[in-house]
């Protein structure tokens, strides 16, 4: 006679998968053991609390939509431009993912225009207006960096 195999006791993969899965319905009787998880974890919750990594995901998963060719160009790219942009200090690294992003954005609304065809006048004038308010985004993130490092004495790289 064969016995049924018993499920196992919880181990701590388990109990991290319950306490986060609770954590991201709001249940607030984890807090105390998240925190404590946060205290022994900094890589942790910087990970989990990196907005602009959060929002850049977000774009590029926009833009590539379900194709992982275009997204690990583009996720490739973005290192790339992060890189050639080589933030000195704290304030320059957030003004490079705020470029980062738009530059996500902008190309995505241009890519978006660019590929629409027999556009009806509401629909291309939103377009439009997508694809300048994004660039201008762009633009006036690029600027803003090029300003504070010339403030802070830096170079810009060309």
């Amino acid at each position: 006679m064969r016995s049924t195999p018993q499920p196992a006791d919880s181990g701590p993969e388990d109990d991290l998968r319950l306490l986060v899965e609770k954590a991201e319905k709001g249940d607030v009787s984890v807090l105390p053991e998240l925190r404590r998880l946060f205290d022994y974890n900094d890589e942790l919750w910087r990970r989990v609390g990196d907005m602009a990594r959060h929002a850049e995901e977000a774009l590029v998963g926009l833009a590539a939509g379900d194709n992982l060719v275009l997204r690990e160009g583009i996720t490739r790219r973005l290192a790339e431009l992060k890189a050639e942009l080589a933030p000195a200090g704290a304030l320059e690294r957030l003004l490079v993912e705020r470029v980062a992003a738009c530059w996500v954005a902008a190309n995505h609304a241009d890519t978006v225009f660019g590929q629409s065809r027999n556009l009806q006048p509401p629909r291309e004038d939103q377009l439009q207006r997508r694809m300048d308010v994004a660039n201008r985004r762009f633009l006036e993130s690029m600027k803003l960096l090029a300003t504070v490092r010339r403030l802070l004495g830096g170079n810009a790289p060309a």
